[in-house]
């Protein structure tokens, strides 16, 4: 285990200067978005020298299930905020149009990276780490299903010291995971899960003008106020507080599934409870 320090250093390490000049010109959002592929090198580290992880997806295909799941959540968050709007729990105004659109982009880049570097930790790294561990004492497909909610229980602790996070919230982000562990669940890698992260985070807080997972709103196309009932809206939290949230992620997990029912018979795949087999990302 000692051996992992060495290696995860190394892949940080060629950051640092960068990210020290970034912040001497105060560009922080490049900052973040630097700090973020840097963890990600260092996860993917881990996988191939750590792991042992050998097994690249079709890189064409997985890019397209990134596009796919972009778009799957942006639809998923236009028919939130639609719905919101249209029972008088949202009041919807336009922002500024060219004054805006560089956070926008600026967001769209930082999301990006974000959306990458925790679907690696969690779906890409924890999860298959998980299910091979317990595919020794118990079923394959066992192992995989325990491994999903495990890994996603984690991804919605780790989010409880956020700004105005409480037990809902938290629950609720355990169903995010649940969410989006359901693409390597069923397709056995992370390229849809990553697509849906990116979309989802991006539309929410760079477009709707929403709170995403109680952070800051930012620069945003439209400017948004949550007026209805927390329940509903997650209040200062944002959505994924409240039931426009997790009616959003039935809707993700539904689309999910038609996209892997496309690609033939829906399956567990047990592939990923064998490191010989299982995807790198």
């Amino acid at each position: 285990m000692l051996a992992i320090v060495p290696l995860v250093l190394g892949a940080l390490l060629p950051a640092v200067p960068i990210i020290m000049f970034l912040q001497y010109l105060g560009i922080d959002w490049l900052v973040s978005a630097v700090s973020l592929l840097a963890f990600s090198v260092a996860i993917l580290v881990l996988r191939m020298l750590v792991d042992r992880q050998r097994h690249w997806p079709n890189l064409r295909l997985w890019l397209g299930d990134v596009a796919i799941g972009f778009v799957v959540a942006c639809i998923t968050q236009g028919v939130m905020l639609l719905t919101g709007w249209a029972a008088g729990w949202y009041r919807i105004a336009p922002a500024a149009l060219p004054s805006v659109l560089s956070g926008v982009l600026q967001a769209l880049v930082v999301y990006i990276m974000v959306g990458i570097m925790e679907e690696l930790m969690s779906r890409a790294w924890m999860l298959p780490n998980l299910a091979q561990w317990m595919r020794g004492f118990m079923h394959p497909k066992a192992a995989l299903l325990l491994a999903w909610f495990l890994s996603s229980a984690v991804f919605g602790v780790l989010h409880i010291f956020n700004d105005n996070a409480s037990i809902t919230s938290t629950l609720l982000l355990v169903g995010a995971g649940l969410m989006l562990g359901v693409p390597m669940l069923v397709m056995g890698d992370i390229g849809l899960a990553v697509g849906l992260h990116i979309g989802w985070n991006w539309f929410m807080g760079a477009v709707s003008g929403l709170p995403v997972s109680g952070g800051a709103v930012g620069a945003a196309l439209l400017q948004t106020t949550a007026v209805g009932p927390e329940a509903m809206t997650g209040g200062a939290f944002g959505p994924e507080a409240g039931l426009l949230g997790a009616i959003g992620m039935v809707l993700c997990v539904m689309m999910t599934l038609l996209v892997a029912r496309r690609r033939g018979p829906l399956r567990l795949a047990e592939e990923v409870t064998d490191y010989q087999r299982a995807s790198i990302i």
